[in-house]
């Protein structure tokens, strides 16, 4: 399944869609802002038919989810989910599962402050959410998944478009078989991650009091990926607009029961 990240106007949402119509947004809303910024801040998100969002957004929603809570954020983010006919998942799959927990002078605090909203319920069949809250992550938050059959609404095009600054990279990666191009690939690998791993062992030998970004650690690696293949295997250029695709919405058709099923 194809991932393409498109555009979200706030700095608190990262925007994913997977597929050719699913819409994945990834949002925190720290406790810093106030409720009139949290409201601007989900109205802000390019929601569709199709979109599922998820993160911390430090609300509680007391009864709904079966937590002992409301709070005033709470309040505003139901009925943002009202006007937009938002489900909260929690409620049903997974209510009264905290997903915060905290000990501090000997007791356990707890809530749930961690969500997965959907108006695309019709879509996900036989969805089921977890919360692992034996799995020690280092963080008061505890990993949540959701898993589900996925079935693509009528009216989506067979292939999605893709503008040209987001076209793939791509490579002879058929090359890495020969054992002088993987040597080679191996070998700068190696050099251009090496300030990366140096980075890594010193995060772990003196952790800072502020977390790195994630992203731009993500981004380090890719990068020396796409640098190593650049020097030993070699790029190669995506088909010429003249080729005629095999792929059809016959095939795609196949290839969505065969996923399905």
């Amino acid at each position: 399944m194809a991932v393409v990240q498109f555009p979200v106007h706030t700095k608190y949402a990262l925007g994913l869609r997977l597929g050719r119509s699913l819409r994945l947004i990834c949002l925190y809303l720290p406790p810093s802002l106030s409720n009139d910024e949290v409201s601007s801040v989900l109205v802000s998100l390019p929601l569709t038919d199709d979109t599922i969002i998820c993160g911390d957004l430090n609300a509680r929603l007391g009864a709904i989810t079966g937590d002992s809570v409301a709070n005033a954020r709470g309040s505003v983010l139901l009925r943002w989910c009202e006007e937009h006919g938002l489900s909260v998942l929690n409620s049903t799959l997974a209510p009264g599962v905290p997903t915060f927990l905290s000990y501090r002078g000997g007791q356990v605090k707890q809530s749930m402050i961690d969500y997965f909203l959907t108006h695309t319920t019709s879509a996900l069949r036989s969805p089921r959410m977890q919360v692992y809250s034996d799995l020690s992550l280092g963080s008061d938050h505890k990993l949540l998944s959701l898993s589900f059959d996925y079935a693509v609404p009528d009216g989506y095009p067979s292939q999605p478009v893709l503008s040209s600054s987001s076209a793939r990279r791509l490579w002879n990666l058929s090359r890495l078989k020969e054992p002088d191009v993987c040597s080679l690939y191996v070998a700068s690998f190696q050099s251009l991650a090496a300030p990366l791993v140096d980075q890594f062992k010193a995060l772990k030998s003196s952790p800072p009091s502020a977390a790195p970004s994630i992203d731009a650690l993500n981004d380090s690696l890719n990068e020396a990926i796409y640098s190593a293949l650049d020097k030993s295997v070699g790029s190669r250029s995506s088909r010429p607009s003249q080729w005629k695709p095999f792929w059809n919405a016959h095939l795609q058709e196949l290839a969505d029961v065969r996923e399905h099923h």
